[in-house]
């Protein structure tokens, strides 16, 4: 038996970069999403409708703890579905949840102080030397403008809200999956990520309307630090796969610390 499933079950790598997800296939043709060591937080994700529906956890001979949610037929969405109402009424959701919040403080999750996200992110790069004169600039104005939030305004964040980890169903019910880099940390943190990469600036505030926030001086400035941060942190990360940073990506940082604060 593969996973502690019967014979009739046979199961097949689902992708992905840790290599912990799979798929189920029965000799009836159903499937279940199979994922091994994920985190008991899944179960109150499950609960509150934010991810597919949890069927079961097994813990095997060998220590690994597997879980098996239902099989979603549909599609990750399209940088166009990213735009949408739903998006950002889902993340409200997931922001408001005490359920969530309660569940992960419960389990260890961490608060991550923007100066702590700073900090990891200059740890990050100390060793990679041909970008540091690049990036040194956006360092230096997270220092300068550095947040101060109060941990009571934390709540619960995705942490890579790409819209591969978006799944939308035929019958139009929307899943946030892949909650590997949850953290509880700022919301405008998982904003940011939105905003900057799938949605219309001249639509910012139409779809902050919906998330339940009026785009005001303040919050520009917050979105303005994150949007700095995790720009040096796709520089690095770049750099890290490719040993080479692309000039677009420079350009891009750079005109974001340049933008009237």
């Amino acid at each position: 038996m593969a996973f502690g499933l019967s014979q009739n079950w046979k199961v097949e790598s689902a992708g992905g970069s840790t290599g912990n997800a799979f798929v189920g296939i029965h000799t009836g043709k159903d499937k279940i999403f199979l994922k091994r060591n994920t985190s008991p937080f899944l179960a109150a994700l499950s609960a509150e409708g934010i991810t597919p529906k949890l069927l079961w956890t097994k813990r095997l001979s060998n220590g690994d703890v597997i879980t098996a949610q239902e099989w979603i037929n549909g599609w990750t969405l399209t940088k166009t579905e990213m735009a949408s109402d739903a998006t950002a009424q889902l993340l409200a959701k997931v922001h408001s949840s005490n359920l969530l919040k309660n569940m992960l403080e419960k389990i260890g999750g961490s608060f991550v102080t923007p100066d702590q996200m700073l900090q990891q992110l200059t740890q990050q790069i100390q060793n990679q030397v041909e970008i540091q004169g690049a990036i040194s600039a956006g360092l230096h104005w997270l220092e300068l403008h550095t947040l101060q939030i109060p941990v009571s305004s934390y709540r619960v964040c995705h942490g890579d809200l790409n819209k591969k980890n978006w799944l939308k169903t035929k019958t139009g019910a929307l899943y946030l999956v892949d909650w590997d880099q949850a953290m509880l940390a700022d919301p405008i943190y998982d904003l940011t990520t939105v905003l900057m990469s799938y949605i219309p600036f001249k639509n910012w505030g139409q779809w902050l309307e919906k998330y339940g926030l009026k785009l005001d001086e303040f919050l520009m400035q917050r979105i303005q630090w994150y949007a700095i941060l995790q720009q040096i942190n796709d520089i690095s990360l770049a750099y890290t796969q490719t040993q080479q940073t692309e000039a677009t990506q420079i350009k891009k940082l750079n005109t974001l610390i340049n933008e009237k604060k």
